[in-house]
């Protein structure tokens, strides 16, 4: 093994504990009495040392050091007892490790912070390329929607919103002539903002386009790159409004073990106006810049709800709700409904629902002043959904994992998830079926399921195949899966495409379709389709019981019960009765797949029953 990745490894034990250093003594020594040009030029020798080394980009794995293996131990965090990857660009929960305990790297990208296509990428300058200080894991989904867009303000309702980061239209005086902007979140964009000083101080003579975005936010002015006015002062306020924290500080400090650099605008951020703001004509001295750390406030915590991801959270309701917090003796904000914030105290009332599936969301963070500065928690936002206990939904349901020699139950209902994450397979977006994250646990069981879950039936098809019959959490049928080309599918109303489907020795479902490939997980751009190569694996979850039922009568809703009755998992009915499953398919009493049946008595008595 490298004997630098075993260090790495070894480290880990630390996991995300916000311990920092400092810069080395003397390290930035070179820059006192300096001003201007002169400034500058030592800025980048101090930036880009003789010593660096520059990390190759990837996944070295086991046996090689690169770009996520130095991540491994600058851009994780902990949450509830698990290490996640600190990921700047969603909320979603990303684990380090999958279940196989293998590093988990292929559920994100790496997205460089400064475009890579401004300077013409791995063949314009490998170094920059390289550069972990510009390399953050990244949300799929949000990077490609950022693309070479310059960073900055967006106006309200944004084309893209995903709870942290925005990309949309530029707001005026926010983008210079660009059409389309990335904001960042309010808790990182001094985090972009001390990445971006950084590039253009380190890498100011490589070859910055004027044909990929970049002019937008810059000019080349004999060989040199150059801020523009409007992106000068946006970096500077980012700068100043949202201080270095011990977050930002020991990536920092983790970088400096992996690549032997540091960033200066993080260790002493007052140097940017040296060389961009007001302070351009005097002279700097390093030991008045040093850095003090701020601490943010913790963001507000609800009490006793589901975590969907990171600040985000999830509960049901149907009489008043009371969403509370613990705030840590900060000061609380509330928005209810997309309302302004407002101080309702620790706690803000949901009013009763009218009907099943009523929604209400609640956005909350903490504040304190610290010093000169007012500082903000992240925003937690909390969704409340109605649930009616007289509706039987599926994602308030219990439900068992299928393991390997376990048969397909023809009257049993499913959910499909990826076998690395067990992020639940949702509904259908046009060509392919998303990915609606995370479903709730409770030991070995699945226990709740986000609204958006698709619920999977096995109709039985000619040649011992099956078809998926795909309906919603509500049980309302959206269609049978119809492959329509490699990689591409649609949900069709009468007809879908057979595919034979057996449980893996790994437990691993394999559902291979007559055509076009297998049901299968993509990770680096989150969703499961039908794919003639090779992707992630995926997993049955089998459906056991609605939440709070037990092997039971539930309703008897017709007539009487007579003596239909459970025992030992079996139903037991008189002579020349009925039973069907949820889905109306006939079957016989007797021991039955765990589900909903519906027993009808030869006098005409309708009973449920759930196994």
């Amino acid at each position: 093994m490298n004997m630098r990745y075993s260090a790495i490894a070894g480290f880990l034990s630390l996991t995300s504990s916000l311990l920092f250093a400092e810069a080395p003594a003397g390290y930035y020594s070179r820059l006192d009495g300096k001003q201007g040009d002169e400034l500058r030029a030592i800025v980048k020798e101090v930036s880009i040392p003789a010593d660096f080394e520059s990390i190759e980009f990837g996944d070295g794995g086991s046996s090689s050091f690169k770009t996520w293996q130095c991540f491994i131990s600058s851009d994780i965090r902990e949450i509830d007892g698990r290490t996640m990857w600190w990921d700047m660009y969603s909320n979603n929960i990303v684990y380090t490790y999958g279940a196989d305990n293998s590093l988990n790297t292929k559920s994100l990208n790496i997205e460089h912070a400064v475009p890579n296509s401004w300077w013409g990428g791995r063949n314009g300058n490998l170094m920059a390329y390289q550069d972990i200080f510009n390399l953050n894991p990244s949300n799929s989904e949000a990077n490609n929607k950022k693309s070479a867009n310059p960073i900055g303000v967006t106006v309200e309702n944004p084309a893209f919103s995903n709870g942290l980061v925005k990309i949309g239209k530029t707001a005026a005086g926010y983008g210079g002539n660009a059409s389309t902007v990335f904001e960042p979140s309010d808790e990182y964009k001094g985090d972009f903002a001390r990445t971006f000083f950084y590039m253009f101080a380190a890498y100011p003579d490589i070859d910055w386009k004027m044909d990929k975005g970049g002019e937008n936010m810059y000019q080349v002015v004999d060989g040199r790159v150059e801020l523009l006015p409007w992106a000068k002062n946006m970096l500077l306020k980012w700068n100043a409004e949202d201080p270095v924290d011990a977050k930002e500080m020991k990536r920092n400090d983790e970088i400096f073990k992996c690549q032997k650099n540091r960033n200066p605008f993080i260790d002493m951020p007052g140097l940017a106006e040296y060389i961009w703001g007001a302070k351009t004509d005097e002279k700097f001295l390093s030991s008045s810049q040093a850095v003090q750390l701020v601490e943010r406030p913790s963001a507000p915590r609800p009490s006793g709800l589901w975590m969907k991801g990171v600040n985000t959270y999830s509960s049901r309701y149907w009489d008043i709700a009371d969403a509370g917090f613990e705030t840590f003796g900060n000061d609380l904000w509330i928005s209810l409904d997309g309302g302004n914030y407002q101080q309702y105290g620790s706690s803000v009332k949901i009013p009763p629902a009218d009907k099943h599936g009523d929604i209400h969301t609640v956005k909350a963070y903490c504040e304190k002043v610290d010093g000169s500065y007012v500082l903000r928690s992240p925003v937690v936002s909390v969704t409340f959904i109605a649930k009616d206990a007289k509706v039987n939904d599926y994602s308030m349901a219990d439900y068992e994992a299928v393991k390997s020699g376990d048969d397909v139950d023809r009257n049993g209902r499913y959910i499909i998830t990826d076998a690395l994450n067990s992020h639940v397979m949702g509904m259908n977006s046009s060509t392919f079926m998303t990915d609606c994250w995370f479903a709730r646990q409770s030991g070995d069981l699945l226990v709740e399921l986000p609204q958006d879950a698709a619920v999977v039936d096995f109709e039985p098809a000619a040649d011992g195949r099956y078809l998926l019959r795909i309906s919603d959490v509500n049980n309302v049928f959206k269609g049978y899966w119809a492959t329509t080309g490699n990689n591409r599918m649609k949900l069709d109303q009468q007809q879908g495409t057979p595919a034979t489907v057996t449980i893996q020795p790994d437990d691993c479902a394999s559902i291979a379709f007559v055509n076009y490939g297998s049901l299968q997980y993509n990770q680096q751009s989150p969703r499961f389709l039908n794919y003639t190569s090779a992707q992630g694996k995926v997993r049955l979850y089998r459906f056991v019981r609605f939440s709070n039922a037990s092997s039971s009568i539930t309703d008897v809703l017709n007539g009487e019960s007579d003596d239909v009755y459970v025992k030992n998992g079996e139903i037991h009915a008189p002579e020349g009765s009925s039973v069907y499953s949820i889905q109306g398919v006939r079957t016989v009493a007797g021991r039955l797949a765990k589900g909903v049946y519906i027993v009808v008595t030869r006098s005409g008595n309708t009973i449920k029953v759930v196994l």
